[in-house]
């Protein structure tokens, strides 16, 4: 190597501290694997999961608690219709049957959720679902974060923060551990028997987003370059956001108010968009049922409207949009169902804590990107297509599909995230792994070390934040909600052309962070793999809509697939 590195190894290496992440290392620990997490940031702090964007978490658990008609099946036929064919429904299955077994297991760890007057646990119907099943947590996925977290150090977890995974090392056909660098662009191996990515979605490639700064598709870059299959990574959720005085989700149950949606100036918005035969209060009543956009009903209206809105002001801050409520007198008054009059009733107390009275003021909002239902294709252990290498939480594909019902996530997070810490921990079991790096990985680590010193090195050259800035704008205009062949073509090739600045000409300044870069260079090469995923799918199936292909097609009834071939992405059609 051109210079000495520190090198660790442990069992199982974890990537990501959000909910999967914290949950893969502790049942490694608990298996009796030693176990290391690399995390940006702070363990029980960091990750999509402890990243405030609403003021409930729905957690899907079907368990007949509220309606003794539900049942892991049931739930399995919600996932699988809401998939659209795109599922897998092993993975789909096994996230019906194993969530209800974490509600008892996060309750004993701490994790509060939220009851009725009569001190039962209060159970709404989560998105795409048939029937109530999501436990509410408050303060959206925080108080898992915080129970993982404080179980995690007690069961000797060593955690390696403030430090970001650059690329996984690949030795004989199988990963064999981590490159890691800190933001100053010290580099460090952790070699590993078996490595779980939880590193959360893609967020950042959208300027208008529902995930943390950090939260730049480091997983999927990872296991594409490492040869790792992705698959479905069209599937882009998005929807409602409220844009100021802070950022957070518009629940579904805001739509039963029927609000006006306006311009700045006070034009009506949705108007112009309806079809014959389609009024604002059936699309809004469509929309109570689930947050994301999709485009199997006629809520699509209510987000191509505002999406457009956004396009015609050219991503602008003139192109907000804003809910009234003020016909609303009060939610005591207008609201008779107890139920709804109680989540009401938490979101309204809990926007007005942050400085916005939503049935006094008009709410401005926009379409912001959420989470991708695709990843890192896994099997029943939650392990790749590359052997070594598990996947758990938003980075990993196939329990979800075209659509994803609401509270599948955080059941998903857990019920595969302790799969993945127990497979991994199995792998390693009576494995004895060498200190010392093989020629090949040798080599890996000096292909870091020589990215690192170009960055650093460069007198001149464009800074990770400007290019940041250009892709999200590029995204957001041409492959958010509405996607035509002409506005994807458009976005690759923009993408294409900052991708080879990213090569050539990004540098990280005197006290810049080296993780930014490397953060850009990982958004960069996902944004190539969701364009052309979206390219190929001309029709319109669950989040995906195609507005030249505006019907869903029997013939596109295959799973989009992608592997590295050379530098560069190879897609496939395969049946789950």
């Amino acid at each position: 190597m051109t210079s000495p590195v520190d090198v660790v190894t442990v069992d199982v290496a974890v990537v990501g501290a959000g909910g999967a992440g914290l949950r893969a290392a502790l049942e490694a620990a608990r298996s009796g694997a030693r176990v290391a997490m690399i995390v940006k940031g702070r363990v029980g702090q960091s990750g999509t999961t402890a990243y405030h964007v609403a003021e409930t978490a729905g957690f899907a658990a079907a368990d007949g608690y509220c309606d003794p008609m539900d049942s892991p099946d049931v739930h399995l036929g919600d996932i699988v219709e809401a998939g659209c064919g795109m599922c897998d429904v092993r993975l789909a299955r096994i996230l019906a049957y194993e969530s209800p077994k974490q509600i008892p297991f996060l309750e004993k760890l701490g994790v509060v959720f939220i009851t009725n007057s009569d001190g039962r646990h209060a159970v709404v119907k989560g998105c795409f679902g048939s029937r109530p099943r999501n436990r509410k947590i408050l303060g959206h996925g925080v108080p898992i974060v915080q129970a993982l977290g404080a179980e995690v150090r007690r069961a000797g977890v060593y955690a390696i923060e403030n430090t970001g995974a650059v690329e996984l090392l690949v030795d004989d056909g199988r990963c064999t551990g981590v490159v890691c660098a800190s933001a100053e662009g010290k580099v460090s191996v952790v070699k590993a028997a078996a490595t779980v990515l939880a590193t959360g979605g893609a967020g950042q490639l959208y300027a208008q987003n529902l995930n943390p700064p950090d939260i730049t598709g480091d997983g999927y870059a990872l296991g594409f370059r490492a040869g790792a299959q992705l698959i479905n990574m069209e599937f882009m959720q998005a929807g409602f956001g409220i844009t100021s005085p802070v950022r957070n989700m518009v629940m579904t149950w805001l739509w039963l108010l029927n609000p006006n949606i306006r311009t700045r100036d006070g034009r009506d918005v949705l108007g112009q968009y309806l079809p014959a035969g389609v009024s604002a209060n059936a699309c809004m009543a469509a929309k109570s049922k689930h947050y994301p956009f999709t485009s199997r009903d006629d809520s699509k209206y209510l987000e191509i409207a505002v999406q457009d809105q956004y396009r015609k002001a050219n991503g602008s801050l003139q192109s907000e949009c804003y809910l009234d409520f003020s016909h609303i007198k009060s939610i005591d008054s207008s609201v008779n169902d107890h139920d709804l009059r109680a989540m009401l009733t938490i979101t309204h107390e809990w926007m007005l804590k942050r400085g916005l009275d939503i049935l006094r003021q008009p709410v401005p909002v926009t379409c912001f990107a959420h989470a991708i239902n695709g990843g890192l294709r896994i099997d029943e252990n939650a392990e790749t297509t590359l052997p070594g290498l598990y996947a758990a939480g938003e980075v990993a594909g196939g329990p979800h599909g075209a659509d994803r019902l609401g509270g599948t996530m955080f059941a998903a997070s857990q019920v595969f995230g302790a799969r993945a810490g127990r497979a991994a921990a199995g792998r390693a079991a009576g494995q004895v792994l060498d200190l010392s790096l093989s020629y090949r990985e040798r080599r890996q680590v000096d292909e870091v070390l020589g990215t690192i010193s170009d960055l650093r090195g460069r007198a001149a050259g464009v800074q990770a934040d400007e290019l940041r800035r250009d892709l999200q704008r590029t995204m957001s205009l041409n492959s958010l909600v509405c996607r035509t062949r002409k506005s994807l073509i458009k976005a690759a090739e923009s993408v294409a052309c900052l991708k080879t600045v990213s090569q050539t000409g990004l540098r990280v300044g005197p006290g810049g962070d080296v993780l930014d870069a490397v953060g850009i260079r990982n958004l960069l090469q996902v944004a190539e793999i969701v364009l052309g995923s979206a390219l190929r799918r001309e029709e319109s199936r669950g989040s995906h809509y195609r507005a030249d292909f505006p019907e869903r097609d029997r013939r596109y009834d295959w799973v989009t697939a992608v592997t590295r071939a050379g530098d560069g992405p190879e897609y496939s059609s395969i049946k789950l």
